[in-house]
């Protein structure tokens, strides 16, 4: 059976016609994922970025909403404000 297959596709132009697109076929396949482990990589780093950007924003919005409540006075503004019931 071997021995078969053996001179079919090393003594025939279809058998080695079909060795080669197998080949081909497989290197494609060996290429697409390794590529795919590429760009997934990729995303993980971009939206690791992303997040860090996006936290900094956060961070320096809360530090900027902080800063009024650190002045004199902070808690009379907040009652003449927003209590309702004082």
């Amino acid at each position: 059976m071997m021995l078969a297959i053996g001179n079919f596709v090393f003594n025939t132009r279809l058998g080695q016609a079909a060795a080669a697109g197998l080949g081909i076929v497989a290197m494609f396949f060996v290429w697409l994922w390794r590529h795919d482990v590429r760009v997934a990589e990729r995303a993980r780093t971009d939206f690791a970025i992303q997040v860090t950007k996006e936290t900094e924003k956060a961070r320096d919005k809360a530090v900027k909403a902080r800063k009024p409540a650190e002045l004199p006075g902070a808690a009379d503004r907040l009652l003449k404000l927003h209590c309702r019931d004082c």
